[in-house]
């Protein structure tokens, strides 16, 4: 029996790019091991949907993750095999760059650095890669980081091996993060149902916690309040994603209003006042939270047993009734728009109709009064003219 022999390709491969020379030209300007993820999927590949089936593309992995620290990354490197140009893998560099919201992304083949810098939209070629104070440097006369915030903010998130952080969650917390140390009063996060919103929210308050943020500047640990409008979105992250913080949690509808806890959990409907309750919010000062949670309540306005009422309608009904023609409203007889045959089955349905409200885009008119209209536009461009070259002269 014959046996088709293997081959071995003596050209290097992409690979082999990388670790000849990707990696010693990173190292060299003090790009450390740390520093750098290697060869990474950081998406799970979009999903289509088509017919009844649905089907992932390919995931998105990039070559090189540069990171100034251990949660911010700031610079995306593509690499090609030698016998390509460098200019080959910028467009899937800027791609993914864009996506991680990373402001310089590099493409190489190990001979040539070409780099695209987002913050002046500058394409140029290198002979080596920029050092991690030389970006940082870069990015801040752009995106300036304060240095009284630089220390809490580059410190590394929680880490939680079994579920680590999406790029998007990864992005939100930084960017979250950086706003409440700047000192802005309100910060919105919007995210689809499902991304993580608190496994975000853990994060930033974890690091905010750890760290001894608060709006005072003293030494202690900030006290936070976690709200929402149903009990299981209290009682489920107090027992979960937040166990880490132990005894300084506090779990109002069931602990009371402790002012000896930091990390605090509770419904609008515990803290709310009525006609038979004192509000609990009255038990501490204006100014006790340093920060508030408000996660979306994720309450269906309808279901079975609170279907839409037919009196919700009536805005639209009185719209229906009154309304008027217009230049972009008008009647169409209904023979216009549906053809039937003989036994009034329909045959079509005509829905281009034209609005005769409407003015015409063309001037329809005779030839000769078309070309006189333009003779006479002529003449006074002429007039015009003459009389801006008499202003210049007389200027």
């Amino acid at each position: 029996m014959d046996f088709e022999r293997p081959y071995i390709s003596s050209y290097e491969s992409e690979a082999d790019t990388c670790r000849k020379e990707v990696l010693p030209k990173l190292r060299a300007v003090g790009w450390t091991d740390d520093l750098i993820l290697e060869q990474r999927y950081f998406t799970a590949g979009k999903i289509i949907v088509v017919g009844r089936k649905a089907k992932r593309k390919e995931a998105k992995r990039f070559d090189y993750l540069l990171r100034y620290t251990q949660n911010f990354p700031i610079a995306i490197v593509e690499a090609k095999n030698k016998y390509k140009n460098a200019t080959d893998g910028l467009q899937q560099a800027k791609e993914y760059a864009e996506m991680l919201k990373i402001k310089f992304a590099y493409a190489t083949n190990g001979d040539e650095i070409v780099e695209f810098d987002f913050t002046t939209g500058k394409e140029q070629m290198m002979t080596a890669f920029p050092s991690p104070d030389e970006l940082w440097s870069r990015l801040n006369t752009v995106k300036p980081i304060k240095k009284e915030i630089k220390d809490i903010f580059l410190k590394p998130f929680y880490a939680i091996p079994e579920k680590p952080m999406r790029y998007y969650q990864q992005i939100a917390v930084n960017e979250a993060l950086k706003a409440i140390l700047e000192g802005k009063p309100r910060i919105l996060l919007t995210l689809a149902t499902g991304t993580g919103k608190t496994t975000i929210a853990f994060q930033i308050i974890y690091k905010l916690w750890n760290n001894r943020w608060n709006r005072t500047g003293e030494h202690r640990r900030p006290k936070i309040l976690f709200l929402a409008d149903r009990s299981v979105l209290v009682t489920d992250p107090h027992a979960k994603d937040f166990s880490v913080f132990g005894a300084a949690r506090c779990l109002i509808p069931e602990e009371g209003f402790s002012t000896a806890r930091e990390i605090y959990f509770s419904t609008y409907q515990s803290l709310a006042e009525d006609s038979n309750r004192r509000g609990a919010f009255r038990d501490v000062a204006r100014d006790f939270f340093d920060m508030i949670v408000v996660p979306p309540a994720n309450k269906k306005k309808y279901s079975k047993t609170r279907p839409i009422q037919i009196e919700e309608f009536a805005p639209v009904k009185e719209w229906w009734t009154n309304r008027t023609e217009n230049e972009n409203a008008w009647k169409v007889a209904v023979k216009d728009v549906f053809k039937e045959d003989i036994s009034s089955n329909t045959l079509t349905i005509n829905l281009d109709q034209k609005n005769p409200n409407r003015k015409s885009e063309f001037d329809y008119r005779e030839p000769a009064e078309l070309v006189a209209s333009i003779v006479e536009k002529e003449k006074l461009i002429m007039q015009l003219m003459d009389e801006i070259k008499k202003s210049i002269s007389h200027g």
